[in-house]
């Protein structure tokens, strides 16, 4: 199985809390997502608001034209 044959990425896990000068304040849980290869190096960041908050909404209200 290839899963066992590498380690794929590592994540660390943390709430940010960030005042929008829109939407006012969102609280968003962020992964930082480290690449096997280069882990001081690069990675990727993702955020993402839990479903039905008042965040998720905002972050609605931002994407829409």
């Amino acid at each position: 199985m290839l899963w066992a044959e590498r380690t794929v990425a590592r994540a660390r896990s943390q709430v940010y809390v960030l005042h929008h000068p829109v939407v006012g304040e969102l609280t968003l849980h962020g992964e930082r997502v480290s690449l096997p290869d280069a882990p001081a190096c690069c990675g990727l960041d993702l955020f993402a608001a839990e479903p039905g908050s008042a965040s998720e909404r905002a972050l609605r209200t931002l994407g829409s034209p």
